[in-house]
């Protein structure tokens, strides 16, 4: 732009002197032509006209030089051209670009060699220009300057050399596809490390189950529950590893969901209630203030915040007891900020760990010496969670003393007329056999069809629905899945009242054998014998994941590793309502 001004100026400052030096020289013409014959002593020139005439010569000789060093010190490209294509002008760093003298160009045409072309800005172009330093990328704008002194239009051309913004802008796409690309690479290497580690441990933890529920002697029983303890102890790990890394990869996600915070704290001092009897003490927890309302949000999410405070208090308090305090106020519009208080008499923090703490994968000194274990993203992890829903977790402490954590977060108030869903699977209350069994018609058992690849996640959830009186056909892929479907549809077997699809299967995975499925039943006469409930069994745990099976026509999740308790509490939901439900959606 500067050098587009400066340029302007200074060739309007030539035209300005030119038209002076012009109308002079017409005036002594016209001056000269007015007599007959001789030219009259008092006509002709006098000497202040011919000094004026000296002194514009000077001015023009000046100002076309000035106007030359200010073109030639510019470092875009300037070329003037007369309506022919003639070049009456060219700045030094165009004859430099190019290779060439003033003489050389002067009067003559001179159309660089273009590569490629491209639209630029505001009616500008952009091309990709042979150069003396090789292909430049150079951005031409074409304005009119003036008219010459033969009366030809002027055309000044102005050039800037875009290549290393253009190269620049091409490393700065390539940087953030290739972040991109890391972020969809984390992505998947989470979901297989999910599916890869829950497989085994749903195994470990299901037999170990198995094994249990069976005749053993004090020793044994001892042996097994030692290996089911150590196994939670390593899923939780595991999960707490899985969800940091999750929340790294800027992929947490968050449910809205109507839920009661209250039943949310009572659900979770349930859980925690006998490890601190154990101990022996209780917990206790009250309301500041008025009840919280109905909120909207992810309860999940709440629960594993306040699970990882509570769980801590517990923990590292040996006496005394751990209370829980909920308040709740307005913070605009149809929104609440709830605050969620832990206290503990427990072995308290110093100033410096109560900064430390929240660190990944640091633990407090007093915690390391008890070996009290844990992988020190607990803390790390609830506090990012709580910062995502414009909350936060904070900690005041009094070594040998207690602890007070708090979380704050920001949920919208839930609708008047909303109810608060269900529990989920994993948190459902248990369900005894003979519930399942009232539930059942009497003439038959269940016909579950269980598709799973693995042989001993197979054999596990056999054996717990044969426990549960369940009639159970396995196969391993999910063509095989869909054949069985087909033939129980054609009359050839039983139908099946349930259906078991692991997702990650060899040939036909679960999720296109469901659709598959899906389409066999809408096209058969299968509409009045019911809906026929299809459950994803994965180890694929992520919110999103539940969200991808249920749009793909699954009814149901259930994470792996499971135990009986939750998969009877799924066999109660589905077979005792498989009748009245409607295909989802």
């Amino acid at each position: 732009y500067k050098e587009r001004t400066n340029s302007k100026r200074s060739a309007s400052g030539l035209r300005s002197i030119w038209a002076t030096a012009r109308a002079l020289l017409r005036s002594l013409a016209m001056r000269a032509r007015g007599g007959h014959g001789a030219v009259p002593f008092r006509d002709l020139p006098r000497p202040d006209d011919v000094e004026r005439l000296y002194d514009i010569q000077w001015q023009i000789s000046d100002s076309a030089r000035r106007y030359r060093d200010l073109l030639d010190a510019q470092a875009g490209l300037i070329v003037h051209r007369d309506s022919e294509g003639r070049i009456v002008f060219a700045n030094r760093a165009y004859l430099t670009a190019f290779g060439f003298s003033e003489c050389e160009l002067t009067g003559r045409r001179h159309d660089p060699h273009v590569l490629s072309t491209e639209p630029g800005p505001a009616a500008r172009v952009i091309e990709e220009t042979e150069t003396v330093n090789g292909p430049r990328w150079i951005e031409w704008e074409e304005t009119v300057c003036g008219v010459t002194p033969d009366g030809l239009t002027e055309m000044q051309q102005t050039g800037r050399d875009v290549t290393d913004e253009r190269r620049a802008a091409e490393d700065l796409r390539r940087a953030r596809d290739a972040a991109l690309e890391g972020s969809r690479a984390k992505s998947r290497f989470l979901a297989t490390m999910s599916h890869e580690i829950r497989t085994p441990m749903n195994g470990i933890l299901g037999m170990t189950g198995l094994l249990l529920d069976g005749p053993l002697t004090g020793e044994q029983r001892t042996y097994a529950a030692t290996i089911a303890q150590s196994g939670r102890a390593l899923m939780s790990l595991i999960d707490e590893i899985l969800d940091f890394s999750r929340i790294e990869a800027g992929k947490l996600i968050f449910s809205e969901a109507p839920f009661a915070i209250t039943d949310t704290v009572v659900a979770c001092v349930a859980l925690l209630q006998p490890k601190a009897a154990d101990k022996g003490f209780e917990i206790a927890w009250r309301i500041d203030g008025e009840a919280p309302p109905l909120l909207c949000g992810d309860e999940a999410r709440v629960r594993q915040i306040l699970l990882n405070l509570m769980s801590n208090a517990v923990k590292f308090t040996d006496a005394g007891a751990v209370r829980i305090t909920i308040s709740a106020r307005e913070a605009g519009a149809n929104k609440t900020r709830v605050r969620l208080a832990v206290e503990d008499t427990g072995i308290g923090l110093t100033a410096s760990e109560c900064e430390a703490i929240f660190a990944e994968f640091e633990q407090a000194d007093a915690a390391v010496r008890r070996q009290d274990g844990g992988s020190g993203l607990g803390l790390a992890i609830a506090r990012r969670i709580a910062r995502a829903m414009q909350g936060d977790v904070a900690v005041t402490s009094v070594p040998g003393r207690g602890s007070t954590f708090t979380a704050e977060f920001l949920l919208d108030a839930a609708n008047v007329n909303a109810t608060a869903p269900r529990s989920t699977v994993d948190h459902a209350a248990p369900v005894t056999r003979a519930a399942i069994a009232a539930t059942r018609n009497s003439d038959r058992p269940s016909r579950v069809l269980l598709a799973e690849d693995n042989a001993v996640n197979a054999l596990l959830a056999t054996r717990l629905l044969e426990k549960d009186g369940c009639q159970v056909v396995r196969v391993p892929t999910g063509d095989e899945a869909v054949a069985a479907v087909a033939r129980s549809l054609a009359g050839k077997e039983p139908r099946f009242d349930l259906v078991l699809m692991d997702i990650y299967m060899p040939r036909l995975d679960g999720i296109e054998a469901t659709r598959a499925i899906r389409r066999l039943l809408a096209t058969s006469d299968a509409a009045g014998h019911g809906h026929l409930p299809i459950v994803a069994v994965t180890a694929n745990a992520f919110a999103e994941d539940r969200q991808r099976y249920l749009a793909a026509g699954l009814d149901d999740y259930l994470s792996k590793p499971f135990d009986g308790e939750a998969l009877r509490a799924l066999l109660a939901r589905w077979l005792g309502a498989k009748c009245q439900h409607s295909p989802a959606a």
